[in-house]
């Protein structure tokens, strides 16, 4: 059986831990403050290690599902090397895969839209994360899983990853509306000129943990200006926030790209156009 929303609820993927065609990720990274106050992502192995749903694999979306030495933060790798990395992670053409994290859904939604990107739909985000599945009592384990590898075939969609170029020709013609995920007061510092603000977060319901209602969603982007039937291109701060509107927007049976460079790549060139304040 299959899936027929990018989410699943607790309750079915508790009915179907241990189907021999299921692969479960945790996805779940961590973030920590420098000296200086900025912020630096880890890869939350211990707390994966200590508690996670049975049966899950650890994904660690930074190192494995990031591609090397790009120039800019955790860049989507080629689409064969990324295929690779799933299919080490037990990802497969004949497998389906539910991915979850333990924050607000935007690492696991990150690993959606990778595999997205490269052809995969067998893939679902766990609607209210490893929060929702603890609040619930559910079992956990700190079993260690490590997957065998599985054949998986990449089949890259080049419309769902933006580029540079892409963004500056949306912004150009108007054929796509450009929307930053990032929180309204991050979005109100810096922007992409001429884009409106979406933020990941308010797309969660802070009691359940899960996405929000689809009208309630469908109102966040209304609210924000973006029109009836307008495609999307979604950035943030690296491309990971992102991932959340670009689900939520799936959700709503919308088209929508990932601007993977995002801020890091656009603010690099000054004479890319920014808002401030």
């Amino acid at each position: 059986m299959g899936f027929d929303s990018p989410l699943i609820s607790t309750d079915r993927l508790a009915a179907e831990l241990g189907a021999p065609d299921l692969v479960v990720l945790d996805c779940s990274v961590s973030m920590l403050r420098t000296a200086d106050g900025a912020a630096s992502y880890v890869p939350s192995r211990d707390e994966y290690e200590a508690a996670h749903v049975p049966g899950a694999a650890f994904a660690d979306v930074i190192h494995a599902l990031s591609a090397r030495d790009a120039r800019f933060p955790l860049m989507m790798p080629p689409a064969e090397e990324l295929a690779a990395a799933f299919s080490r992670l037990g990802v497969g053409d004949d497998r389906r895969a539910v991915l979850y994290d333990r924050g607000d859904h935007m690492w696991a939604a990150r690993a959606w839209w990778l595999l997205r990107a490269i052809g995969f739909d067998a893939a679902v985000v766990l609607d209210g994360g490893f929060r929702k599945w603890v609040a619930e009592r559910r079992p956990v384990s700190s079993a260690r899983v490590e997957p065998a590898r599985v054949p998986l075939t990449a089949r890259p969609r080049p419309h769902l990853v933006a580029d540079r170029d892409g963004v500056l020709h949306a912004l150009a013609t108007g054929d796509a509306r450009v929307v930053n995920a990032l929180p309204a007061q991050r979005h109100a510092a810096l922007r992409i000129a001429g884009s409106v603000n979406v933020p990941y977060d308010a797309l969660v319901n802070p009691t359940t943990f899960t996405f929000r209602a689809t009208q309630e969603l469908a109102d966040a982007f209304a609210t924000a200006g973006v029109l009836p039937g307008e495609r999307v291109i979604a950035y943030c701060g690296a491309g990971i926030a992102a991932c959340n509107d670009a689900l939520a927007l799936t959700l709503l049976g919308r088209e929508s790209a990932v601007y993977d460079g995002s801020l890091s790549e656009w603010t690099s060139d000054p004479a890319l156009p920014v808002e401030h304040g």
